[in-house]
This record gives C-alpha cells, structure tokens and sequence, in this order.
C-alpha cells in the first residue's frame, strides 16, 4: 500500500484532490493483484465494492489525533459528490 497519487483513478485527479484522496488515503500498489472467490452464476467474474459516507468526527479525530481537522457540514460534502 502506498498513498494515492494523481492519476491513480484515471482522469479523476480534480475530484480526488477536492474530496481529498490524493496524498491523504491509502491504495494498493499499482501491481496488486487479488483472486475473489464466492458463488456466482458465472465461473469466472471481476467486481469491486466500495461504500462511501458522511464524515464522522470521532473516526477523523482518531485517526488525525491532535490535527484539528473538522468534518465538512454535509450539505458541503453533498455539493462535493453530486
């Protein structure tokens, strides 16, 4: 794992910047490479699933203690994603 970079999500760098992925989160290396196994109709199938919601400020200050970073309202973080 390494963190984000421009041009990690193909076209979306001004996005991520505004939402803050960029130099902020982790993503698997560009060479990661996993098998997922389950029942499925077919034998052979690719998804990935990702869940995104509203800040938490007692997830934010924990994992940034002492920073001070504040959640964004979620009308803005709406603005931001819509």
């Amino acid at each position: 794992m390494s963190l984000c970079s421009d041009g990690r999500f193909k076209g979306m760098d001004e996005a991520t910047a505004k939402i803050g992925i960029t130099d902020n989160y982790y993503c698997p290396m560009d060479d990661f490479n996993f098998t997922l196994q389950g029942s499925f109709s077919s034998p052979k199938a690719k998804i990935v699933q990702y869940q995104m919601d509203y800040c938490r400020q007692d997830t934010l200050d924990w994992k940034f203690p002492g920073e001070g970073r504040k959640c964004k309202p979620k009308k803005e973080s709406d603005k931001i994603i819509s």
